[in-house]
């Protein structure tokens, strides 16, 4: 099999083993027969990475049905209208699912007084960025239907970190066994490198064990020669593939064919109002044609404009002259429609809401919107419980690395609780104001922590005490007013009581 090194994006064009799965029986199988790997790797790129790249230009607005489709009449103007429906699908989906970030907390119940595991997160978390790298995950999850974070160790200011990051979807790839658990057995990493002028390919491949980095191979002449091993402690490979749903595909990548049909027909539409600038000006009746007139006739051609002679009638007499422009005629209503029905099956096949449905936006009951979301829901508690996969072999990772090295900040992973929260707006005052018609309490603290113009609760509730304190000084004796210093004091020890707790 050669080596394809002009990808070929074409939506067209993608093959049937695009979305493949690689299987093997096991590593040392497959390092004994180097041949088979670089069929995958040439397999990877010849087929895989094209059907990627398409879903990437989809999801950035660059729709290759319509960009690489010409117009029939070369001498048209040849306009290409391309509708961004694959970044709002997948930018509405990741925000749905991660624009609230996940909760990762021990379970409440085999926590003790003396368990720090939630101190752990939380550093872990922060010297990761772990919020943001999971909305990238989640992105690329939706966009390509696979997606890949990268673990390893670093020294920052002394102290070893674990670390966490994406790796691209372009240069990453996993194999798994041949058993009914399909389990991996393998990540490999081939990064295409400049040297010397030429391209070459920098594979490694991840075990449960070690690292396997391989000589530098040129891309037009694949030689998979093992440069070194390296021996890892993760007791797992330390490169995890997030998977969309059991099929890997994105989430708008089954209605490629609409949105396909949609640009085409806006970019009908388009066309069809450029072409009445040029329409073709036919004049016929009583007029010379012969002549000059004939000679000039491509000149007329040019400039859209023809001269016909009309028919006699029956007594000899001329008819008269005529003159109208010749252009395809437009069913605006039938086309409108046509293109409000595309619109609202590729809303309805890839249960995202439609924001701009006037149906969709009116004032509901909570009963009718859930309803409205209900196949966004089923389709959320599908990615969650893939996700989850990969977040407790996230956690995995870190605590087998830090158990084995006798890291004093260790925790069990196996006890933790993984907590998503979609985000979807919600009339909060007028559900709290329901609650209290109904005899309901409410405390301040709680409409605090609700007002979108207080930042900190806590910070609030102690100006209101302090503005209190200071009215009340204002109009009562100086003997009898409280000592402001007393009472700063007082909200200092508050607020050490506040983070001891």
């Amino acid at each position: 099999m050669e080596f394809d090194t002009v990808q070929k994006v074409d939506r067209y064009k993608v093959q049937d083993d695009a979305n493949y799965w690689y299987n093997y029986d096991d590593v040392d199988s497959l390092l004994n027969n180097t041949k088979d790997l670089k069929n995958i790797i040439i397999n990877f790129y010849n087929s895989q990475i094209p059907r990627l790249k398409m879903l990437e230009f989809y999801s950035l607005g660059k729709n290759t049905g319509i960009l690489y489709k010409d117009r029939a009449e070369k001498d048209k103007i040849d306009l290409k209208a391309s509708h961004d429906f694959g970044g709002y699908i997948s930018t509405f989906n990741t925000g749905f699912l991660f624009g609230i970030p996940i909760k990762v907390e021990k379970d409440i119940s085999m926590l003790d007084d003396e368990d720090n595991t939630n101190d752990i997160l939380k550093e872990i978390n922060q010297q990761n960025d772990l919020d943001t790298l999971n909305s990238e995950l989640g992105f690329d999850c939706s966009r390509f239907g696979r997606a890949f974070e990268y673990h390893y160790r670093t020294l920052e200011n002394g102290q070893v970190i674990d670390k966490i990051a994406l790796s691209s979807v372009f240069k990453t790839f996993g194999i798994y066994d041949n058993t009914i658990e399909h389990k991996p057995i393998c990540m490999c990493r081939v990064p295409q490198i400049k040297k010397d002028g030429k391209t070459y390919l920098r594979l490694q491949l991840f075990t449960d064990k070690e690292i396997i980095i391989f000589n530098d191979t040129d891309i037009n002449d694949i030689e998979l020669t093992i440069k070194e091993r390296q021996n890892h402690f993760y007791n797992g490979i330390p490169i995890i593939e997030w998977k969309n749903n059991r099929f890997r595909t994105g989430d708008f990548e089954n209605v490629l064919s609409s949105i396909d049909l949609y640009d085409a027909s806006q970019t009908d539409t388009a066309n069809y109002m450029a072409d009445i600038n040029d329409a073709l000006l036919v004049i016929s009746g009583d007029i010379d044609i012969s002549g000059k007139a004939v000679k000039n006739y491509k000149m007329q051609k040019s400039k859209n404009m023809l001269l016909l002679k009309s028919s006699k009638s029956i007594d000899g007499k001329a008819s008269p002259v005529n003159a109208e422009y010749i252009y395809k005629q437009y069913d605006v209503q039938g086309s409108e429609s046509y293109k409000k029905r595309l619109e609202n099956d590729i809303h309805k096949f890839t249960h995202t809401p439609n924001l701009s449905d006037e149906n969709f936006s009116q004032n509901q009951s909570g009963v009718a919107m859930e309803y409205k979301l209900l196949g966004m829901q089923l389709k959320r508690a599908e990615k969650e419980t893939m996700y989850k996969k990969a977040l407790k072999e996230r956690y995995r990772l870190i605590s087998n690395i830090r158990t084995t090295l006798k890291d004093k900040k260790t925790f069990d992973a196996n006890a933790l609780k993984f907590t998503f929260t979609p985000r979807i707006p919600t009339d909060i005052w007028n559900e709290i104001k329901a609650f209290v018609d109904c005899g309901g309490e409410v405390s301040q603290k709680t409409l605090r922590s609700n007002a979108t113009f207080i930042e900190n609760n806590e910070d609030e509730e102690k100006q209101i005490k302090l503005e209190t304190i200071n009215e009340f000084n204002q109009y009562t004796d100086n003997k009898n007013a409280i000592d402001y210093k007393s009472i700063t004091d007082y909200l200092i020890e508050m607020d050490n009581e506040d983070k001891q707790r």
